[in-house]
């Protein structure tokens, strides 16, 4: 099974992916940060 895993918020955005199944360690597939410029209106972050 694949999980991702989301941390909003204004200016970064974690994102990340774990896979495993029972009984088994979990093992991160991946992982990354979405930024956004803190001088960008929030209206205009996407």
């Amino acid at each position: 099974m694949r999980v991702l895993g989301i941390d909003p918020g204004l200016t970064r955005c974690g994102v990340g992916v774990v896979e495993g199944s029972v009984g088994r360690p979990l093992t991160l597939v991946d992982v990354n940060v979405i930024r956004t410029s803190h001088t960008e209106p929030i209206a205009h972050a996407r």
